[in-house]
């Protein structure tokens, strides 16, 4: 399960970066707003996201 997760982590994280967007788990759907990574407050969103992220599949472990 927990390489399941790792997987998915990677695929969004290679379109999040192809078009600047990030995964919604609760809509299941990538945000429709483009992040802009110059951006202090888009940043900030982007660390906070990749954290939760992070710190939800180390509980899994």
């Amino acid at each position: 399960m927990i390489f399941g997760l790792l997987y998915d982590f990677y695929d969004a994280k290679a379109v999040a970066m192809e078009k600047k967007v990030i995964w919604n788990g609760t809509t299941q759907s990538y945000n429709k707003k483009q992040f802009d990574c110059n951006n202090a407050s888009d940043k900030k969103l982007i660390k906070q996201f990749d954290m939760q992220l992070m710190n939800g599949l180390k509980s899994q472990g």
